[in-house]
């Protein structure tokens, strides 16, 4: 006789540790962002929270109820149609970054297993990295290494299938994992070679690199 598998489910406390890497991981990018697409994510956020204390305050157990997938296909041409209103068809920085952050936030509405878990979570590194494409000053690399030891902390977390171990020994054995990757770190910044202008060129130097004839005759 097998034994069965009971289904995967996200406590409240644990989606709310992933709306804050989420939202630490994309805050930068908050203050270039159009209002209608802040409220957006803003509303998400907030919707991901309030099932989660309704249902707490019933006296039911500590889990989210996650919308149909009606309500998800609704959630993402609204998304679409904010993009294209605020971007137009323009392809570039801020709305390859801006997408990837509503659909970061729209995949905690279909948490199926610890796969989906990690992939948000490692989502939320490349979204910290694209700060940099706004700022390099010391004080973005501040903010971004604590929140790398915070996301580590959590990939431990979820990688914790007895979910025995405080949050505060996670943060300690992420600090220390952090710590012995500064040596690496410190011989790449030295030795990798700068690369002149800006990381992200589009959409300005999209299409420099075209063949054919030119338009215009010298």
């Amino acid at each position: 006789m097998t034994k069965r598998i009971p289904p995967f489910q996200l406590t409240s406390r644990q989606r709310l540790s992933l709306l804050i890497a989420i939202n630490l991981s994309a805050f930068q990018l908050y203050l270039a962002m159009p209002v209608s697409l802040l409220l957006y994510i803003i509303t998400l956020s907030l919707w991901q929270l309030l099932p989660a204390r309704k249902h707490h305050r019933n006296g039911g157990s500590n889990t989210v109820t996650t919308p149909g997938l009606f309500t998800r296909l609704i959630l993402i041409a609204l998304c679409i149609l904010l993009l294209y209103f605020s971007y137009g068809i323009q392809l570039g920085r801020e709305t390859g970054t801006t997408m990837i952050t509503i659909m970061t936030l729209l995949k905690m509405f279909e948490i199926r297993n610890r796969r989906d878990i990690h992939i948000i979570l490692f989502t939320c590194f490349f979204l910290l990295a694209t700060h940099f494409f706004q700022s390099q000053q010391p004080g973005m690399a501040i903010y971004a290494f604590f929140t790398v030891i915070y996301l580590t902390a959590l990939l431990i977390a979820f990688s914790d299938k007895r979910n025995n171990t405080l949050f505060s020994q996670h943060l300690k054995t992420a600090s220390r994992l952090i710590a012995f990757s500064l040596p690496l770190m410190l011989v790449m910044f030295v030795l990798f070679p700068r690369i002149p202008g800006p990381l992200w060129g589009l959409p300005d130097d999209a299409f420099t690199a075209t063949t054919g004839l030119s338009e215009e005759m010298s």
